[in-house]
């Protein structure tokens, strides 16, 4: 797969990993720092994506998208065009031979009610016959997808967006989601009608930049069917863009309910099965299907890939944070649980925005936010506005306002606090979970836990150690990174002025904090004397693998809220005192 990316012109420098970064060959000349590394490359898939320009591909099938050449793009607005049904004909001559060429029978054709239509597309720019694939949901025709031999594809202006034979998705207890509509007449060919649907446009190509409208047929009227199945077949094409799909169905569904099949040598997706081994091929491939595996239920066999990849030196996916001596001592994974606490005033609130903001313009990674201290929402986007340009709100023009405006509220969804509703966990993880079905969200803030209504009992540390396992199992299940804010109990202030630093075990119920955190982080800066560098003690790192512990220097901008990495350290800031097991440096007795 190196060679083949490297044929792309796109040099690697040497780097080694699964996700690297390097200078996209694509960019144009003018862009003013040519050397930075904007080009992400998964060196196992050949997936390529330019987070400046927008040049994007695939290696492996040499498939490429043209660079945008300017750094942002406006979401489009929702189409408000109102769905007009075009006459259709009955399925007939031509259309009935190709079909049976794809193992489609005449039979299920009618059964189905495929239908024929004169349709104009815009890849050949004129008007032919072709077929078409009426949708219905609740015995009425929403919408209707064509396609014409040479596999150009079209759809009525104005439809709604939901699954292929939507009514058939809640019938029976199993659910059979295929790529495309030939595909789930294959299934129906060989018996399978109950729960087959088929997603509405295929497989998106990974670096899209309107994924979110790509899953939008993530209704909650489906995700209620979706709950009640007891299990769901992810039968989709054996290619890349084929595999992110079924990555992104897992994702939005739990993989607890989710099955995965396997497809003989030599085929590429369910229908070539059906043409090249017939009928007990395909009932034999569905059969067969495999749950997903489920954290606790594994052998060392199970990880072979990921033992060869260590052995080799190529590690897990990262995220970087875009601090370059924080990157430096910690690389962020999904599925885990960050806490970040401080002092009062000492900025750890701005230090997590910011930071989200980086990720945001590094990976497009997409998030949720429940921060009630930052309102009204207004001023919390010019917060973000502001780190996000790296200039103060008044020096912004309105052509930037609107695009931050615009590319922010793509990638931040924001959950707000109704005043009707407590606002408990599983309050928050129930939307967090419609977020990340409904938007593909990958990573959470939580800022402050205080805000949340908590039912403690008499036993704090009880209380904490049963929610935050609850947290856990729930941000693995979902892929997700959690960042949860959590204020120190009763800070008391030093004499020149300042706060003490803290870390996780001055929160209440410290010790449950400081177990159950995958990492923990505490920022402090002197108010007295705001030249200073704000300090970012990297306190627990649970996986020795993912880092090293110590301190990171920032400058932080009061006028744009920015944090600039001005250095670090691995001796950790010495703190007086023993704090409950946990050493000077941090690190955890566990």
């Amino acid at each position: 797969m190196i060679d083949k990316i490297q044929a792309l012109g796109i040099d690697l420098k040497g780097r080694k990993g699964v996700e690297v970064k390097t200078v996209c060959p694509f960019c144009p000349s003018t862009r003013g720092n040519p050397n930075d590394l904007s080009l992400a490359v998964n060196t196992v898939s050949g997936l390529y994506n330019c987070h400046y320009c927008g040049a994007s591909g695939c290696a492996d099938t040499n498939s490429q998208n043209k660079p945008l050449n300017k750094p942002f793009r406006a979401i489009k607005a929702k189409s408000t065009t109102p769905y007009k049904e075009t006459v259709l004909e009955e399925v007939s001559g031509g259309v009935i031979e190709f079909m049976k060429k794809r193992g489609i029978s005449e039979e299920v054709l009618r059964r189905e009610q495929i239908k024929v239509a004169e349709k104009w597309f815009p890849q050949t720019n004129d008007a032919h016959k072709c077929i078409a694939f009426p949708f219905f949901k609740d015995n009425k025709r929403v919408a209707t997808k064509y396609r014409d031999h040479n596999k150009n594809m079209s759809q009525d202006a104005g439809g709604e967006k939901c699954f292929y034979r939507f009514d058939e998705m809640s019938k029976g207890n199993r659910i059979y989601i295929t790529e495309g509509e030939i595909d789930a007449l294959t299934l129906v060919e060989c018996g399978y009608s109950d729960g087959v649907v088929s997603v509405p446009d295929g497989a998106p190509n990974p670096s899209a930049n309107n994924l979110d409208n790509k899953f939008s047929y993530f209704t909650e009227e489906a995700m209620k069917i979706f709950d009640d199945a007891e299990e769901i077949y992810l039968i989709v094409d054996n290619d890349a863009n084929g595999r992110f799909l079924e990555q992104e169905l897992k994702r939005r569904i739990g993989i607890d309910k989710c099955l995965l099949v396997d497809y003989p040598e030599g085929c590429k997706d369910i229908n070539d099965v059906l043409l090249k081994l017939g009928h007990e091929g395909v009932v034999e491939v569905v059969e067969n299907a495999q749950h997903c595996p489920v954290d606790g239920l594994k052998t060392f066999d199970d990880y072979a890939l990921e033992i060869d990849n260590m052995r080799l030196g190529i590690t897990d996916e990262y995220y970087e944070t875009g601090y370059l001596d924080f990157d430096r001592h910690l690389k962020i994974k999904r599925g885990q649980l960050n806490i970040v606490t401080g002092s009062p005033g000492s900025g750890k609130s701005e230090f997590v925005d910011d930071l989200m903001i980086n990720m945001v313009q590094t990976y497009g990674v997409k998030w949720a936010v429940f921060s009630p201290e930052n309102y009204p929402p207004q001023v919390y986007y010019k917060k973000l506005a502001e780190k996000y340009s790296a200039k103060g709100f008044d020096e912004m023009g309105e052509n930037e306002i609107n695009l931050s405006r615009s590319d922010l509220s793509g990638s931040v969804k924001l959950i707000i606090d109704n005043d009707t509703d407590e606002v408990t966990v599983d309050y928050l993880l129930e939307r967090i979970r419609v977020l990340v079905f409904r938007f593909g969200v990958r990573a959470v803030i939580i800022d402050p836990w205080n805000e949340i209504d908590h039912n403690i009992g008499s036993r704090e540390d009880l209380y904490l150690n049963k929610i935050l396992r609850k947290i856990k199992r729930f941000i693995r299940k979902y892929d997700v990174s959690l960042w949860l804010v959590a204020h120190p109990k009763n800070p008391k202030m030093l004499a020149d002025g300042t706060y003490p630093r803290v870390t996780a075990y001055d929160i209440a119920g410290g010790y449950a904090w400081f177990a159950k955190a995958d990492n923990v982080f505490s920022v402090w800066r002197n108010k007295e004397n705001p030249n200073e560098p704000v300090e970012v003690n990297i306190q627990k790192i649970k996986q020795k693998t993912d880092g090293e512990l110590g301190i990171c220097y920032f400058d932080y901008d009061k006028r744009t809220g920015k944090y600039k990495s001005v250095g670090s350290s691995l001796d950790p800031h010495p703190i007086c005192e023993d704090r409950g097991g946990v050493s000077v440096n941090g690190i955890s007795p566990l």
